[in-house]
């Protein structure tokens, strides 16, 4: 019996992607029953719509019709995470830094223990009370003035998540960190995943990032500049290309490909932050 190769590599890729039969069917032109057909090898799709097949999820048609794509690991788009799963990841992604001497500074503690409510809020889904992020990043401006290295870290943690909440489209952050820890370091594939959002650059995404981008350096450099937290700094720096925060004339896509090798480089060599960036995946 020959093994239908093409057919469970369609729905590999489909699946892969988080999308339903009627949403490939839509790209192909075909019905719900057609697409299923051709998955399960009922029929068998022309030349030309395997190539639009192909295409739309960056592989060749070589690849489509001879490759066991279904053999890769993949992301279980229907994997259900909970609040306290997703939260406990995204502070592993974006740490809020917190030392004892730090917070004896009374701005520092303040801006802290704001942070802090926020996300408890966000825990039991509750209204945020208290303080807006503004008026959190002015606590840690004052500790900086005070010369509390550690409140520097922390605005950058306030516009990494104003840009999260905004502009960043976290699921696919999480599919590809998945896909980077499973090995799979295609960069076709990649490619797909953020096609879509490069083209939806906005101009207020832009005016954002202009807004922000010499503070954001400043702020780098002067991580990097203490042996403390230099790796943080280094860190910080590549997420900007992962997050798409970043404008540096090449498409989102380019961006956070370029962010996600820094991280891989920074990981080889012991970078604690960038080890965590890609052990969220595990507990996802």
């Amino acid at each position: 019996m020959v093994e239908n190769i093409l057919g469970k590599n369609i729905k590999h890729m489909r699946t892969l992607h988080g999308e339903t039969l009627d949403e490939l069917g839509n790209v192909i032109r075909a019905s719900k029953s057609t697409v299923q057909g051709y998955e399960k090898g009922r029929r068998i799709p022309d030349i030309a719509t395997i190539k639009i097949i192909a295409e739309y999820y960056g592989k060749t048609v070589d690849e489509m019709i001879n490759n066991k794509l279904y053999e890769y690991a993949e992301f279980d788009s229907t994997k259900a995470v909970n609040m306290d799963e997703m939260i406990d990841a995204f502070l592993y992604i974006l740490p809020v830094i917190e030392t004892d001497e730090a917070c004896k500074n009374e701005s520092f503690l303040k801006g802290v223990t704001e942070i802090k409510n926020m996300i408890d809020a966000f825990r039991h889904g509750t209204e945020v009370q208290g303080l807006i992020i503004s008026e959190i990043v002015d606590y840690f401006i004052s500790a900086v003035e005070d010369n509390v290295i550690e409140a520097a870290a922390n605005i950058i943690w306030c516009v990494f998540f104003i840009w999260t909440q905004q502009y960043t489209d976290l699921e696919k952050m999480r599919k590809l960190q998945t896909r980077i820890c499973n090995g799979e370091t295609d960069l076709k594939e990649l490619r797909y995943e953020y096609q879509k959002d490069a083209k939806k650059t906005s101009a207020k995404k832009k005016d954002f990032i202009c807004e922000i981008d010499n503070l954001l350096i400043e702020l780098i450099s002067e991580l990097k500049l203490t042996e403390q937290w230099s790796q943080l700094g280094d860190y910080y720096l590549a997420l900007r290309y992962v997050l798409g925060l970043i404008d540096t004339g090449y498409s989102d896509e380019m961006n956070q490909i370029i962010g996600t090798q820094m991280l891989i480089a920074f990981s080889q060599v012991g970078n604690k932050y960038s080890l965590d960036f890609f052990e969220t995946s595990d507990s996802m």
